[in-house]
């Protein structure tokens, strides 16, 4: 199962295609409070975690991302497939996909 541990910081204001970024790094004003989402979760064998970019979570539902994540390949080709599936779909949006696996050694 997919379960999102962050939220969207973009919101709509009226007009074609306006969006703002209510957080952001590196841009904007020095002075700018930016409150990181921060979760503590339990270890658990397996787990994926994935890092993306709109251009991902706006192109794919929930339901096609875990369908790639769970298809037995290697986290280096999910990553490859969620870029591709993107792009393939039209995403208007930057693809950018962090995926790692926590394995105990």
């Amino acid at each position: 199962s997919v379960v999102r541990l962050t939220k969207d910081h973009v919101f709509e204001i009226p007009g074609p295609g306006r969006k703002v970024l209510s957080q952001v790094l590196g841009l904007g004003d020095p002075d700018m409070e930016v409150s990181p989402d921060i979760s503590e979760l339990e270890y658990k064998d397996q787990t994926k975690y994935l890092v993306c970019t709109n251009g991902i979570n706006r192109a794919l539902t929930g339901r096609e991302i875990a369908k790639i994540l769970c298809d037995g390949n290697s986290i280096e080709n999910q990553a490859k497939e969620l870029v591709d599936s993107a792009v393939r779909l039209g995403s208007r949006d930057d693809i950018t996909v962090i995926l790692c696996k926590l394995e105990k050694e």
